[in-house]
């Protein structure tokens, strides 16, 4: 009876999963498109979305907890499965309306492209999608935890400091110092920060996917039994290819803005944070791996400048 239970319940998330995937990427690709092609009238189509998004979680939260508890109450009032679904679903739906804030944050970065400003309009996609993946990834390899804290848009007041002081930085250079923002250099910085931003978001996404449930945003303190160590991919080229991915990404995008304070104070937060981080994950890891750690952190460097 448990393990068909098990099966179910594995049945039923798989599909779920699958479905709200697909909604996410319609909907973050939604707000672009219609920009890009001019049919404005064509957003009404988000709300048929929203409608199967919504009675998609309703569904699946009502047979995942059929399945492990049992049928439900006659009397949905008192009913707590009713209660969960009800909360549950509200909180999916918050992450669909992340999901299309961050759709439309993406499309105005388009619209400055047409512009002065289309420096920040590349930095906004840039943003936007890397939210989006940070979300998508908790999505299909960690179904359970998911939450609107799986886009990362809330990740602390260091974060959310260091973006606000980048906008700002750049509309106060934008006014009172317009050369720095457009001159005979700027095309190349947006070039090379553009470039290395979108490896950065390569090495990020490849480590996430690469890593599947052994990748967390959050340090594991205990070994999971289906924790493993991974040294393909991208991790034979770095021993945390997320943070160098992470690392060169935010860099790059003040490069690509031309940002010279953010430039000097993105680099030195993210060496601070992460020097701190790898130090106290790499313990952790030597005692849940031993040996096979240690030879694979003398094999393979991190790639970040001045941490081994």
């Amino acid at each position: 009876m448990n393990q068909t239970r098990r099966q179910l319940d594995e049945s039923i998330t798989q599909k779920t999963i699958n479905s709200l995937f697909y909604y996410h990427m319609m909907l973050f690709l939604s707000c672009p498109l219609f920009y890009c092609i001019g049919r404005y009238e064509l957003s009404l189509a988000i709300l048929p979305l929203f409608w199967f998004y919504y009675k998609t979680c309703i569904s699946y939260f009502q047979k995942y907890h059929k399945a492990k508890y049992g049928a439900p109450t006659t009397d949905p009032g008192t009913d707590v499965m009713n209660i969960v679904v009800s909360d549950k679903t509200k909180e999916m739906l918050v992450q669909y309306l992340t999901t299309l804030g961050l759709s439309i944050f993406a499309a105005v970065g388009l619209y400055l492209q047409s512009g002065n400003m289309y420096q920040l309009g590349l930095f906004m996609i840039s943003l936007s999608v890397y939210h989006l993946l940070e979300y998508l990834f908790v999505l299909l390899h960690h179904f359970k935890d998911i939450k609107f804290d799986s886009f990362l848009i809330n990740q602390g007041k260091h974060y959310t400091f260091a973006m606000t002081f980048s906008f700002c930085e750049y509309f106060y250079e934008y006014m009172f110092y317009p050369g720095l923002k457009d001159n005979s250099a700027t095309f190349l910085f947006v070039i090379i920060g553009g470039i290395l931003a979108i490896i950065g978001h390569f090495f990020r996404a490849s480590a996430e996917f690469t890593a599947k449930s052994n990748f967390t945003h959050h340090i594991s303190y205990r070994k999971k039994q289906t924790h493993e160590l991974i040294t393909h991919g991208v991790y034979s080229f770095s021993r945390h290819p997320g943070y160098f991915g992470w690392f060169l990404w935010s860099v790059s995008t003040q490069i690509m803005i031309t940002n010279p304070v953010c430039i000097v104070g993105f680099y030195f937060a993210s060496y601070y944070f992460f020097k701190d981080r790898i130090t106290e994950e790499e313990d952790l890891l030597k005692e849940f791996f031993g040996y096979d750690y240690i030879r694979y952190q003398e094999r393979v460097p991190t790639r970040m400048p001045f941490i081994d």
